[in-house]
């Protein structure tokens, strides 16, 4: 017990990225977190791009678009309430909404992964700290974080996609 505790008090301070397994394996094979709708589509085998309508997270007007991520390595409550998903239709370029029928329920096992970052490593700032937090947009999505149980003050983003290289390296 006294080893785990001396590594956990000597740990480098982490901050976590969280994505789909689908998504996490975007950022690997590109090796960038970028920042909100940036990336490329998630291509499934049967259901062709799938996509979440990111204007249900945020307006994204109020200040840039930012990567997010927090202290937490438990899932923000705010990625899963209210996200639609959605696909293009491989053959008509149709928009459709993803429903719980059989074929849909791989595409919906999004799991949750956390990639975790020495903070010191990646450029990120508090959003607390961040020219957002205090905007109406900010404001409203602070309080809709709280609303479901999230606390924004966790949370730190970026202007700039995140090489996830930093997520490998241990120490500052």
């Amino acid at each position: 017990m006294g080893e785990a505790k001396r590594r956990r008090e000597n740990a480098a301070q982490t901050v976590y990225h969280h994505s789909s397994t689908l998504r996490t394996n975007l950022i690997w094979m590109t090796g960038f977190i970028e920042v909100e709708g940036k990336s490329q589509g998630a291509i499934h085998p049967k259901l062709g791009e799938i996509k979440t309508d990111a204007i249900t997270r945020r307006a994204m007007n109020d200040f840039p678009v930012v990567a997010w991520f927090t202290t937490k390595i438990d899932v923000p409550k705010t990625l899963t309430s209210g996200a639609t998903l959605f696909t293009t239709d491989m053959t008509t370029g149709e928009r459709k909404e993803i429903k719980s029928t059989s074929d849909h329920v791989n595409a919906m096992a999004l799991n949750r992964v956390a990639l975790g970052f020495p903070l010191a490593r990646i450029p990120v700032v508090p959003w607390r700290e961040y020219q957002g937090y205090s905007t109406s947009e900010g404001r409203e999505l602070n309080e809709s974080a709280r609303d479901v149980g999230d606390n924004p003050d966790d949370w730190y983003v970026s202007e700039n996609p995140v090489d996830v290289l930093n997520a490998l390296a241990q120490h500052p």
